[in-house]
């Protein structure tokens, strides 16, 4: 099941750079670390806000958004050990 963001693209590009010239480099492991803990909480919508924030932390990079390669993992989709 796919849950919608609660964060639109505009928004996600802010938190994105307000993270950014918070923690710098670091603000893609923050991003991934609220992530991961939304998904370990239960919290779908929230894990899927942070992945859009971590697609705009990567907006310029070709190919598959760092969110789409994450969500196929098992830690990122629950279905993992």
């Amino acid at each position: 099941m796919v849950v919608p963001s609660l964060v639109d693209e505009e928004e996600a590009a802010r938190i994105a750079a307000e993270l950014t010239a918070k923690y710098g480099a670091d603000a893609v492991d923050f991003v991934c670390a609220r992530a991961e803990r939304a998904l370990s909480v239960g919290d779908d919508l929230a894990h899927a806000s942070w992945l859009t924030v971590l697609d705009a932390l990567h907006s310029g990079l070709p190919g598959d958004s760092p969110a789409q390669a994450l969500a196929m993992q098992p830690a990122f989709t629950g279905s993992g050990i």
